[in-house]
């Protein structure tokens, strides 16, 4: 279903809402394939180029790596249940960054950059799920095989575990980090990702696109009603946004469980 934000009687950007189903983790199955390997000196070029953006000035925030990674395989859990698969990756600069636009903001992003003459000229920005915390880039492989410059944040929060994975102790009494999940993370990965752009290809991106499902379609919302101008383009799929509705159907999933013994199935009883 596409549709239009607007914002003081004005159409800013296309908004277009599907399910997650469409996704499907499709990116990670493209392969490494495309241009030529370019001469030695161009990808002497292109390394000197992107190491340097170590010493780039952000605001409230500082590159803690840029490496280039040539052509090869990254290890990817894939299928139900998962178990890991060689994934062929195209050549990029990967950079690591951190921003603390507040005394108690851990912001971490990676941004993947494919080589000048590779790129499209766009910048496209993957939302996380769940409580986020964590940095998948194995979903950068697709993007970056068609060569998109892409990134994505942890959402201001590192999960320690599975169980911080599922349960948002890091949010108990800490305001700031509240904010990061729910939009600051979103937009500062934006905002910085976009100076990086303009330092390594001396140029800003032509267009810049999210994709978000679940939270990461609540994200998709969240920067077109408040950052408007930070994207061109959003996808929102399956955005899990109402939260009030959206938690207490939770809570009553539960109650609904628990009523009886029997109104629940143990893993050894199936």
């Amino acid at each position: 279903m596409k549709s239009t934000l607007r914002h003081s009687s004005t159409i800013l950007l296309p908004l277009l809402l599907v399910p997650c189903a469409l996704f499907a983790r499709q990116e990670v199955l493209i392969e490494a394939s495309g241009n030529a390997r370019p001469a030695a000196a161009h990808l002497d070029i292109a390394q000197n180029t992107c190491e340097v953006l170590k010493n780039l000035k952000l605001d409230h925030g500082e590159v803690i790596s840029a490496k280039w990674v040539g052509t090869g395989t990254i290890q990817v859990q894939l299928g139900f249940p998962s178990e890991p698969k060689s994934v062929p990756v195209k050549r990029h600069c990967e950079i690591a960054v951190v921003s603390r636009p507040t005394s108690d903001s851990v912001i971490n992003f990676t941004l993947w950059m494919p080589p000048r003459e590779d790129w499209n000229g766009k910048y496209l920005q993957l939302g996380s799920g769940g409580w986020g915390g964590t940095i998948q880039t194995s979903e950068l492989i697709g993007p970056i095989a068609q060569g998109y410059a892409v990134a994505v944040t942890d959402d201001g929060h590192q999960n320690q575990d599975m169980i911080s994975s599922v349960t948002p102790t890091w949010a108990i009494g800490r305001p700031e980090k509240v904010i990061d999940f729910g939009y600051r993370a979103v937009h500062e990965t934006a905002a910085l990702s976009k100076t990086a752009l303009q330092g390594y290809f001396n140029k800003p991106a032509s267009r810049a696109y999210f994709q978000g499902c679940s939270d990461g379609g609540r994200e998709a919302l969240m920067e077109a009603e408040r950052y408007p101008e930070d994207f061109d383009g959003i996808i929102a799929g399956a955005p899990a946004n109402n939260w009030s509705h959206h938690f207490a159907g939770f809570v009553w999933n539960e109650l609904a469980l628990n009523a009886k013994p029997e109104s629940r199935h143990r893993c050894a009883s199936l």
